[in-house]
């Protein structure tokens, strides 16, 4: 069962993400599915579309990359890479043209072959900062950290 769930789980990242086959996302997620980010929570396949879609237009050259998986039962465990060009509006950001790379994790629950439930954490700081619209006091206090 967990080779099946992690199977479910990097094809919806190949399927959706990389290759933008949106039409195929009721494949991977339940009716009632929900998914918790940075940003707050979607539910159901609509609003998940919405959000892969707002993303898609931002990055169009998105890619996600999983570097390590595990399972455990209904449960799966990714840390991606994700890798775009800031092309698009993305929340009132226009485009900058610039590139970014993030990391990010993902933990799905599995129900019925589908995935019901979704956390995704990325890092929006190192996201924003490479966009170069972080906030200035967060700025400054990296660079007196020692970041750059």
């Amino acid at each position: 069962m967990s080779e099946q769930n992690k199977t479910l789980v990097r094809r919806l990242v190949d399927e959706i993400w990389n290759k933008k086959d949106i039409n195929k996302l009721e494949e991977f997620l339940t009716p009632q599915c929900s998914l918790q980010t940075p940003e707050g929570t979607i539910r159901g396949p609509k609003e998940y579309r919405q959000f892969v879609e707002t993303y898609q237009k931002a990055f169009p050259d998105c890619k996600i990359a999983i570097d390590e998986i595990l399972a455990e039962d209904n449960m799966v465990s990714a840390r991606c890479t994700i890798t775009g060009t800031h092309k698009g509006e993305l929340r009132g950001i226009a485009p900058t043209g610039k590139q970014v790379r993030a990391q990010s994790i993902m933990l799905a629950k599995v129900s019925g072959g589908k995935i019901a439930e979704e956390v995704v954490s990325w890092d929006r700081l190192t996201l924003f900062e490479q966009l170069g619209v972080a906030p200035e006091a967060v700025n400054m206090a990296a660079r007196r950290a020692g970041g750059h």
